[in-house]
């Protein structure tokens, strides 16, 4: 599937569209720090997607570097939001669309965690039945 059509990719594009609409009403200070940071972030948020979507091979690792990123951001629009940077429309706005993302990218991370740890178990299964006597990781 292409990465642009995934609903994960499409609400990340949303998520920031809408900070684009809250950091034009920031405070100068909060603009050239929280916002740009908030858009340099949101923007790696597509290339997490991107690299997950196509490297099959790292692609848990690539979810888990997305989720440690997202909730950096979340974390950042908390601030903003609490600050009064962020209107309450706004941050309601924002929190659903952070929720449809989180709970996306975890699914997703729990799909693919799945189907590693069931490779891992038939290449365990596979050796003892071959009479493999190597050592398997835990």
């Amino acid at each position: 599937m292409l990465t642009e059509a995934l609903p994960i990719y499409k609400d990340s594009e949303d998520l920031i569209n809408t900070l684009l609409d809250c950091t034009k009403e920031f405070s100068k200070f909060f603009k050239y720090t929280f916002g740009e940071y908030m858009m340099k972030e949101c923007i790696e948020l597509l290339r997490q997607i991107q690299q997950a979507n196509i490297s099959a091979k790292n692609r848990v690792e690539n979810i888990e570097n997305f989720l440690i990123q997202f909730n950096t951001i979340k974390a950042a629009i908390r601030i903003c939001t609490e600050r009064g940077e962020i209107g309450n429309a706004k941050a309601a706005q924002l929190a659903i669309l952070t929720d449809k993302i989180g709970r996306q990218a975890n699914g997703w991370r729990s799909k693919y965690m799945t189907e590693e740890e069931n490779k891992e178990k038939d290449k365990g299964a596979s050796c003892i039945e071959n009479g493999d006597k190597t050592e398997q990781p835990f």
